[in-house]
């Protein structure tokens, strides 16, 4: 896919984007105001809504109870281009949908066959315990392009899509 620096970036070229660069940086902040920044594998919906997984005791997990104010930066090294965005993190309660999140995160990571499969007891009694699947809504998002231009000179695009 190929995001020039013309302007009038669409939802669908982002998503297209985050499809095809699914490890994100994302930060939080702790109760005590410390940044954390992490990353994480993700699961984006057409929507532009985004999943990923973390352990239900961890640091992430533990920021995001106390402050669901996240951001996260999408990265193509290759073409010099990012999607930044800022939302709000939710843990997700619906057993289905956290099944449904949890099966299409495992089938990324493991469809090489080298590595091994988790347990399937995640798909048949939840995740809840060991495992929290977070959705994220953006709010904000900006699509940035720090390729060299033909002229040769320095100059960022950025524009913002929602």
């Amino acid at each position: 896919m190929r995001l020039a620096a013309t302007g009038n970036v669409t939802k669908q070229q982002i998503y297209d984007f985050l499809t095809m660069n699914r490890a994100a940086a994302l930060a939080t902040v702790s109760p005590d105001g410390i940044p954390h920044v992490a990353t994480v594998y993700c699961i984006i919906k057409p929507d532009l809504t985004i999943y990923f997984s973390t352990r239900a005791q961890g640091r992430k997990y533990n920021n995001l109870t106390e402050n669901p104010l996240v951001a996260m930066n999408f990265t193509d090294l290759s073409g010099m281009r990012t999607v930044q965005l800022t939302g709000m993190a939710f843990r997700v309660e619906d057993l289905l949908e956290e099944q449904e999140i949890l099966y299409e995160l495992t089938v990324l990571r493991y469809q090489d066959a080298k590595l091994h499969m988790p347990s399937m007891k995640l798909f048949e009694q939840g995740a809840a315990n060991e495992v929290a699947i977070i959705k994220i809504r953006p709010n904000e998002l900006t699509f940035a392009n720090f390729g060299k231009p033909d002229d040769g000179r320095y100059r960022p695009f950025f524009e913002k899509v929602i």
